[in-house]
Formats: C-alpha cells, structure tokens, sequence
C-alpha cells in the first residue's frame, strides 16, 4: 500500500514538473499558446517604472540581511 502511494505521488510530481518544463518552453518561445509571452510588456509612465523599480530593489535588498 505504502509502495502505491509512493509511486502514485512521484507520478504527480513529474507531471508537475513536466507540465511546467513545457510550459516554460511555450512562454520563452513566444507561442500563442501562452498568453502573455516574454515580449509582452504593459505600458507605463517612466515615473511609475522607476518607482516599482526601486520599491523591488529595496525588498531585495532588505530580505537578503
């Protein structure tokens, strides 16, 4: 029974895996199957870019303490 569940749960994780991989290969390739894709930019005023830029570069910066 523990065998099973072993199996069964190693199974799971390598579809997770997988699907991932392929996901991830989908999204770097640009195919229209993954919305969006690494091209894909939001426009955005270059005060709000330069706001969300250092807003993540200090929680960076203060998790690695």
């Amino acid at each position: 029974m523990v065998r099973a569940f072993y199996l069964a749960y190693a199974a799971i994780c390598y579809a997770i895996f997988f699907a991932t991989f392929l996901y991830l290969i989908a999204f770097v390739g640009n195919l229209p199957v993954v919305q969006p894709t690494v091209d894909f930019a939001r426009a955005a005023e270059p005060a709000t870019a330069v706001a969300i830029d250092i807003a993540l570069s200090r929680c960076s910066a203060s998790s690695t303490a």
